[in-house]
């Protein structure tokens, strides 16, 4: 089995430069927004780790595709609080945001035939799309 832990700290060192020693209250915020980024990655690994959970394990492809989107969405998409992180049942993850008149859904496929797409959803639309790097900008700035 696959663990990705080196990715995973290196992820996190990079997380940690921009949350360190908050001497502001802009700084503070960004640490906050560091550290609950930092929590759904620990959810994804938690998933591609657990041996007690059988269904809930996600394919070392899975894992490192959502770890890859992970990181993306976090240095990429600005103004986005991190997913909530599950397991689909099937060995693929799915991210989550919602809010009382949004939703986006990501999920990534188990295998390499497998098809990972993006759902979005707010109060005039809703679609579901390949999930790409411009696809899921469209989504969450339609959506979020």
């Amino acid at each position: 089995m696959f663990h990705g832990g080196s990715i995973v700290a290196d992820f996190g060192l990079q997380m940690a430069q921009y949350s360190s020693s908050p001497t502001s209250f802009d700084t503070a915020l960004n640490a906050s927004f560091v550290a609950d980024w930092h929590l759904a990655l620990d959810k994804l690994v938690a998933l591609q780790s657990n041996p007690d959970v059988e269904d809930a394990r996600v394919t070392d492809l899975a894992f490192l595709r959502a770890l890859w989107w992970l990181i993306f969405t976090y240095r990429n998409v600005e103004k986005t609080d991190p997913p909530d992180v599950v397991p689909d049942g099937e060995g693929g993850v799915d991210f989550e945001w919602e809010s009382e008149q949004e939703i986006v859904s990501i999920h990534i496929a188990s295998t390499s035939e497998g098809l990972s797409t993006i759902y979005y959803q707010n109060a005039n639309e809703h679609k579901a799309m390949k999930l790409t790097k411009a696809n899921l900008r469209e989504a969450v700035s339609k959506a979020m």
